[in-house]
């Protein structure tokens, strides 16, 4: 095993492994599905892919204590030194770590085009021929971060192709109440959360917050009835149940603007009701069908699933 790097940036909490702490004091129990082998912090949620900090401090903002994780060195010191106070007081931890199977360190490809394509998977992290370098990183499992820290009660995923290493090293009855990860670029997600116990999940397209099918650039007709919906809602009521939440539109929480490439609301905050898995495969087949059918590429098939 690789010798375990510790970080370097002032304010930003070092990556050496933790044993296992067992249940943390200030913690209560889960909710009476056999989540109970630990103990939920409820005012905790962990922010895996934390990128530049803006789902960081969206969190902040809401009341919760964060544990931000981000692999990338320099987006790690610029969430530190954006949220100064904030680490100071106590409410947020910078992880300069990245998520594996075991600890380590691994080559982690920083994009130097786009930021957000930077990942561990060479392909993924110079996708399209951009420029990418590699870092050392040093890496731990998910389930000795959260022995550390605490089962959150959100975990938000989103590591660029590295989801299901997250969620296989989670165990039934040890999971967070809410957790979401992007499934662009992993396949199998919404069964292993199944498997998880997790047993109610929404679809989320992560252009609009709601869980609307895209309108590719041939659809004229429906392009433009969704934007007669928008400014006529009315209209919504004519239009075939099977179609009409392609129609919804995200309401803005006041006094918060989800910047581009947020993850945005979560848990009971997400829009629509929660659905059964089986609905869900259902609805991202056919989602991902549509993409095939207008020959856009499926990376471009932006959808996190939620599960609670």
């Amino acid at each position: 095993m690789l010798k375990h790097e510790m970080c370097l940036f002032p304010g930003i909490a070092p990556a050496t492994p933790t044993p296992f702490p067992g249940t943390p004091d200030a913690s209560v129990s889960t909710r009476s599905s056999g989540r109970n082998e630990l103990f939920m912090e409820r005012d905790l949620i962990i922010d895996l892919g934390a990128h530049n900090g803006d789902d960081t401090g969206y969190y902040l903002q809401k009341g919760f204590r964060v544990v931000s994780v981000e692999a990338n060195p320099i987006l790690a010191e610029q969430i530190a030194g954006r949220f100064p106070d904030a680490i100071r007081a106590g409410p947020l931890t910078v992880l300069n770590i990245g998520i594996a199977e075991r600890a380590g360190t691994l080559p982690f490809w920083v994009n130097e085009d786009r930021s957000v394509w930077s990942s561990f998977d060479r392909e993924l992290g110079g996708r399209h021929g951009s420029r990418c370098h590699a870092v050392g990183v040093p890496c731990r499992p998910l389930d000795a971060v959260i022995g550390e820290h605490g089962v959150p009660y959100y975990l938000k995923i989103d590591i660029e192709g590295y989801d299901r290493v997250c969620l296989d090293s989670l165990r039934a009855g040890d999971c967070p109440r809410y957790l979401s990860c992007e499934l662009t670029h992993g396949d199998g997600l919404i069964e292993r959360l199944h498997d998880l116990g997790y047993r109610r999940f929404k679809l989320v397209n992560q252009s609009t917050y709601t869980d609307a099918t895209p309108v590719f650039d041939n659809q004229i007709g429906f392009r433009a009835l969704r934007k007669l919906c928008a400014y006529a809602p009315a209209v919504k009521r004519f239009v075939p149940d099977g179609l009409r939440s392609d129609f919804d539109t995200f309401t803005p929480e006041p006094g918060h603007r989800f910047a581009q490439g947020s993850s945005g609301p979560f848990a009971e905050e997400t829009y629509g009701p929660w659905r059964a898995r089986d609905e869900i495969v259902r609805r991202f087949d056919d989602i991902r069908r549509r993409f095939l059918r207008a020959a856009v590429p499926l990376e471009q098939c932006w959808y996190d699933v939620h599960a609670s």
